[in-house]
């Protein structure tokens, strides 16, 4: 297997959670917008804000879980060296 394809598949697997988080976020607006569309012009469909709030809780779980694990795992810029001495 080349180093590329196992690089990506280190970086799935350490970022799983916080990708499944965004993914039900993302299905979660998905529904939102299909509830707003059924129910045309007018109010809201009820219980919709509730439905919006949780979407809203996955979602910053899920890009904090990926920030964290991104700055855990944080690769040195190209042009710096990873000890931070200047030299290129």
């Amino acid at each position: 297997m080349s180093p590329v394809r196992n690089g990506v598949r280190e970086a799935v697997s350490r970022n799983a959670l916080g990708l499944w988080f965004c993914g039900i976020a993302a299905l979660g607006v998905m529904r939102c917008w299909m509830k707003i569309v059924r129910e045309g012009e007018g109010p809201w469909p009820p219980g919709l804000l509730p439905w919006l709030m949780g979407t809203a809780a996955c979602a910053v779980v899920g890009i904090a879980l990926l920030v964290r694990e991104r700055r855990r795992h944080a690769l040195p810029l190209p042009g710096h060296s990873a000890a931070g001495d200047g030299a290129s």
